[in-house]
This record gives C-alpha cells, structure tokens and sequence, in this order.
C-alpha cells in the first residue's frame, strides 16, 4: 500500500480545485453514518437477534451469521420499517456537515454513497444547495446521459425509495449501472473512500479501473488495516494510484481535512443568522385577492435585527438579554470556538484575561477544550520525531495537558498526561524511564479515580507495568506482570471486547512463562494462546495476535521430541500464514516462519530436509526485502545456508559455506552500525 498524508491529499484536492476542470468524489460507506445514529452491519445483526419480532425471522432462517443472511431473512416491508426507525432520530454529524461544506466550497462535487441514508441530503440544505439525486437500484443499466454536479449517488437505494439493495443476490443487481457511473464520474476526479468496508460488490467496480489519473485516498478506521480483499484488489495495486491514509474516525478526518484546506467554519454555525436569511430569500411573496403578500416579511425583519445585533454587535441594547455585556460574551464564545475549530491554538492567549473573568460553563469548557486538543496535536506530532526535538514536543505537550486539567479536570486528560509520560519514558534510560512509568501510573490512577468506568486506563496501566517488568528481573518482574495481569482482567470487567486488553494479557502470561520451566512454562504459554485465540475472535484482522500466538506455539515444541514438537511446529507455522495474509509486509513474521522451518528441518533428513531448508531461506529473503536492515533474518539466513552446506560436498559445500559466512558478516555489520 502507498501510505500519504492528510496533508497530501488537501494539497491534492487544492490543486484539483483550481483547476478549470477538477473536482474530487467523496465515497461515504456506512462509517460515515456511525456517530449520526445510524448503526453499523454488526449493530444491525445484534438489533434484529434482541427484537422481540425479527429475531423470529433470524432464528428460523439464517444457518449463517451474516448481514446478507440476516437481511434475506426479513421481508423487504419489514426490513423497511426496521431501518425507518433509525433514519428518523438519526442527526446530521460533523461528517456531513463538513462534506456539505467541502461541496460549498468547490472541493467536491459529487458523493456516491452506499448508505441508505439522507444525511447528506439534510446536511445540504443547510447550504442551501440541491444537488443533482440519481438512485442507481432504478437506473440497473439504463445510464445514458451524463450525470448533473453537484450530485450524490445512492448506489443501494435511498430509505424512502423502491429499493433498498442487502442480500447477495440484491447487491448484485445493479452492478452494471455502477460501473458505467463509476467509469463516468472518475475523469478528473481523485476519490476519497471513508467508511466503507469493502464487503460488497461496489468493491469489484472500484476495482476494476486501471488507473485513477488523479488518485484514490482510501481512508483508514484509525490503527485498523484495510481487509485483504480491499488490499489485494485496490491497495497493494502499485500503479492503479491508490493511496492510504491511516490513523482516522469519520468525523475526525473530516474536521481535520476541513483544517488543512484552511476553512472556515459552515456560515450556519459562523453567521447562522445571515445563513438563515439567504434560505428564506428564496421564499416568493403569494398573491391574495390580486394582491402580493410578503409572508416572510415579519421573520426577515426579525432575522436582519438578530443580524445587527448577534453578528454586527449593534442594537439590542434595551434588552437585558442582549445586552452588550451578553454580545460580548457570545462574540467572546463564537471566538473561541473558532480558534478551536481551526487548531489555531496558540491565539487563544489574546483572549485568556477575557475568559477568565466569565463563568459560561460553555466557554470554560471550550477553552480546556483547546489546551486538550493542543496537547495531543503535540504528543502526535512528536510520533514523527527523535531525540531532544521528539522530548521538547512531549513536555510541551504535558504542558498544554497540565492546562486542560487545571481549567476543568477530566479522567481523558489524566489518562493522557500518563500516555504521554510513556512516550517520554520511551527515550529515556534508567532511572528516568522508571520513574516516568510509575508517573504514567499515578495519571492512570487520577483518570480512574474520575471514572471508575474507564477501561482503556486500566489497560494503559497495565501496559506501564508490562514496560516496567521489562526493566526488572527475577521476584520484581514476576510481581509487575502478575500485577498487570489483574489490571488487564478489571478492563476487560468493563469491556468484553477489549481486544488489546486481551492482547497483553497473553504478552503478560508469555513474559512469566519466560520466567519459568518444565510444566509451568507450558502451562503459562497454553494460558496465553488462549488469550491470542480471545483477541482475534474479538478483532480477527489484529495480525500481532496471530504473531504471538505462533511465538507460543514455537516454544511450546522446543520443549517437546518427535511427532509432537512436528506437530506444535506445523501449528506455528499456520499462524505465521495468517499473519502474512493479513499484514504481507511484516517482516518478523516471515523470519519467524523461516526459523519454524529450520527448526522443523532438524527433524528430517534427506530431501526431505533440504526442502524445508530451502523454504526457510525463502523466507528470510523475504523479510529481508522487506527490511533490508533486518539483522536477524540475515543471522537466520546464515544458520539455513550452513546447515544446507551439511547435506552437500565438494565444490557446492564450500560455495554455500561461503554464502554463510557473507550473511553472518552483514548481520555482523548491521549490529556495528
């Protein structure tokens, strides 16, 4: 995958926009929906099996457990009225606010959507735009003309329409239609994907084009990778222009997107008035008894005070409730929001002798609001950094955190200052790094103490005690690991699908086999496979688990002979097969798979034997393409060449022999680096 920035792709969008002809295509896939209400496939499945009425349909006709599957047990009426509910209380979020905007603003001009929704519909009207609205599920394969901007696409129907495309055989129906508009609207168009997982087959059209002349920027749900489909078909295509950009929420990216091209707030939050009045302008007077009657008249009027007033600071000044002092305020509140909004946050200092003479509950909490947001920004931005530049940005960044708490205190912000003492302990050697876990603790501690409910603080204090075991031995670090096994086992209390939690509980149990022999050392690694088994039933896409759990399986058969360590190995090697799957360019896994196979060779003999160590030197140059620095697999690579110079004499022994030793002296030269 070709990984870029949010930054590149504003630069990308800009210049698109610029141009005479250019625009860019948002995708929005139910993601984009989450936080306005709309509930996700997996949400979906667990409503209908909780519905006093529809888990009946479910139990009776779904073997499988699937979405399709669900939603072919339901009739279309039914599966109607079970998604109207939603579509009702939903509310537009910041994603559509801010795609409307980048619409307004002649960034976008057209969303394909495979979301049923009229989110995006609602969020325009507040920009008073009325884009052009074609419904694919009607159209099959009957596109001829060409498509009205500013457009939105609904690939699988609209909630009000005739249909609504959710089974497999639906979802196929209009395939065609699809791919004749995606091959439309893709000229001087860049796409950006968010949302979507890719589990259909909208997938396949994306697919199918060869070239996006000016980009694809599929957007990444924050740490989690996309799907193998997703990579092997769109992703891992070096010359089809697909990009990848991690590390995002849906309204997350859209506010920080909106950021980068250097926008200003919608005028319905900056000057909602004026806003207001550009809507009712496009009302006509009606005409009675020949007569033209202005029907607006009285709300315009009204509208143009409250624009003088709110917006010009002007008038009002007989009313108590817009006295000059309550403008003032209110300016002083639109002000700090706007700094908030634009991550303009150090021009918050031109306003802090004002904020601190009001008690708005809704001011304070903004003006923390900035001091948060400005201590993350700055923890996130030293990620990219090292050395002293790396520990200036995280001090700053407890700094501003210290800020956050001291305006108005909050159990994120504590949980944040502890994170932020772990990166900085990251860099630091003892006894400074120590001392900075145990800080990290006591934050873990505080956020606790002001939410006895927050799990991910219970996890990060168990992963500060993991990093302190590291620093110990013998008594101390069994007691830091059993330690963090407890608090691992109180945010799992809180979250049952805390993946992570289970995650370092299984590292946890590795770390204390490590500590041990015979018996009990099996037994702590079989405990921790159990855990790597939990973690990837919650998230099976978390490729470290599989990792992990083949490492276990590794060391479970060094501790046994014959049939039995064969068959641990075999066991190990399947999960490193997972792994690569999932995440094809981690290289640790392909060392370890090779070492497995090494290790799987001493039990053979013959050609059977060269074999297995010809496939474990195929994986070491593998890991090494894709490290070329990797000293261990260089190591590895060696040991395989050596032992295959055993079964071989002569002329060719001697060649492999020497081959060995150049592999070894490049891992000797790697460590002296």
């Amino acid at each position: 995958m070709q990984e870029v920035t949010l930054k590149y792709l504003a630069t990308k969008m800009k210049a698109l926009k610029e141009r005479e002809q250019g625009s860019t295509i948002l995708f929005l896939g139910a993601g984009v929906s989450r936080s306005a209400g709309i509930p996700l496939a997996s949400e979906i499945m667990e409503e209908l099996e909780r519905d006093d009425v529809y888990k009946d349909f479910i139990e009776q006709k779904c073997k499988e457990k699937t979405y399709a599957r669900y939603m072919d047990a339901l009739p279309s009426a039914d599966r109607r009225r079970f998604f109207k509910k939603f579509i009702e209380i939903s509310n537009i979020n910041t994603s559509h606010l801010y795609a409307a905007h980048l619409i307004a603003e002649g960034y976008v001009d057209c969303v394909v959507t495979t979301n049923f929704d009229n989110l995006m519909l609602k969020s325009l009207t507040l920009f008073n735009i009325n884009p052009s609205v074609y419904d694919l599920t009607i159209a099959r394969d009957n596109i001829t003309a060409n498509f009205e901007f500013p457009a939105v696409i609904y690939l699988h129907g609209q909630h009000h329409g005739f249909w609504q495309l959710n089974t497999d055989y639906e979802l196929e129906l209009p395939v065609n239609a699809i791919s004749k508009a995606i091959t439309k609207i893709s000229t001087n168009r860049a796409w950006v994907v968010i949302g979507y997982s890719g589990n259909d087959p909208v997938l396949n059209q994306l697919a199918s084009i060869d070239n996006f002349a000016e980009g694809l920027f599929w957007i990444g749900y924050k740490e989690d990778l996309p799907s193998q489909k997703v990579r092997d078909l769109l992703l891992d295509k070096n010359t089809n222009g697909s990009n990848y950009i991690k590390g995002f929420t849906s309204d997350d990216f859209f506010r920080k997107l909106k950021i980068e091209l250097g926008m200003d707030e919608p005028p319905i939050i900056k000057k909602p008035f004026s806003q207001l009045l550009s809507i009712i302008s496009h009302v006509q007077p009606v005409v009675i008894d020949s007569r033209e009657v202005d029907l607006c008249l009285e709300a315009r009027n009204q509208i143009e005070q409250a624009i003088k007033g709110f917006e010009k600071r002007e008038g009002f000044e007989n009313k108590p409730e817009t006295s000059k002092e309550r403008i003032e305020e209110d300016e002083l509140i639109r002000r700090v929001k706007e700094i908030y909004n634009s991550a303009n946050y150090s021009e918050i200092k031109n306003y802090e002798d004002d904020i601190k003479l009001s008690s708005n509950p809704e001011l304070i909490k903004t003006y923390s609001y900035i001091y948060w947001d400005w201590g993350w920004s700055l923890s996130n931005a030293s990620l990219e950094k090292s050395g002293t530049e790396k520990e200036k940005l995280l001090l700053e960044s407890i700094e501003k955190t210290k800020k956050a708490i001291d305006i108005l205190p909050d159990a994120t912000l504590y949980d944040n200052w502890g994170w932020t003492l772990g990166q900085l302990a990251a860099i630091k050697n003892q006894p400074d790094k120590e001392k900075l876990l145990w800080e990290s603790i006591e934050k873990r501690k505080k956020a606790i103490g002001l939410n006895p409910n927050y799990d991910q603080a219970y996890f990060n204090w168990g992963w500060s005690l993991g990093e302190l075991s590291v620093l110990k031995t013998g008594k101390e670090k069994e007691e830091l690991l059993l330690n963090s096994i407890e608090i691992y086992k109180n945010a799992i209390l809180i979250n049952p699908n805390h993946d992570q939690a289970y995650f370092n509980w299984g590292w946890a149990l590795s770390e204390l086999a490590m500590e041990k022999s015979g018996v009990e050392r099996e037994n702590l690694l079989l405990e921790s496979i159990e855990k790597r088994k939990k973690t990837t039933e919650i998230n099976p896409g978390y490729y470290n688990a599989y990792h992990n759990w083949g490492w276990a399986l590794g060391e479970i058969a060094m501790m046994k002979t014959g049939n039995e360590k064969e068959k641990y190995l075999l066991d190990c090697i399947e999960k490193y097969k997972k792994v690569v799957e999932i995440n094809p360019n981690y290289e640790l896994a392909f060392n370890n798979w090779g070492w497995s196979l090494g290790i799987l060779a001493e039990l053979k003999t013959g050609a059977e034997k060269e074999k297995l160590l010809l496939e474990s030197i195929e994986k070491y140059k593998k890991s090494i393409e894709i490290n070329p620095n990797y000293k261990l697999s260089y190591e590895n690579w060696g040991w395989g060449l050596s032992n295959l110079a055993e079964l071989k004499s002569g002329s060719e022994k001697e060649r492999l022999l020497n081959e060995s030793k150049e592999k070894f002296n490049k891992a000797k030269e790697l460590s002296d680096v």
